[in-house]
């Protein structure tokens, strides 16, 4: 959503916007594909079996717990979310610099 919502298609042009929309699909399939390769995937309890070693049933209280004790939003899952943000900046830092769009 971050890569689409800098350079996504732009209203005025919304139904031809060829060239920022390739670029925001390029890019995010640039972000998927360090996913998958860092994490094996996507989705979040594929992840999770990467990062913690198991999954877990959100809906069993005590595995929501563990969870937590395990370090979910203290370290591990905050650690994923602060490297698809350094990716995407990383990711969009050329195409802004080659569009003049940075200050």
């Amino acid at each position: 959503m971050f890569i689409g919502s800098i350079l996504g298609r732009r209203r005025e042009f919304f139904g031809n916007d060829e060239d920022l929309k390739t670029i925001s699909f390029d890019l995010a399939k640039e972000l998927y594909d360090l996913f998958v390769q860092e994490y094996g995937s996507i989705i979040c309890n594929r992840i999770h079996k990467d990062i913690f070693g198991r999954t877990y049933d959100f809906f069993d209280p005590v595995e929501k717990q563990q969870f937590e004790d395990d370090g979910a939003h203290t370290v591990k899952c905050t650690a994923v979310v602060a490297k698809a943000a350094k990716w995407c900046v990383e990711l969009l830092y050329p195409e802004l610099e080659k569009r003049g769009l940075l200050v």
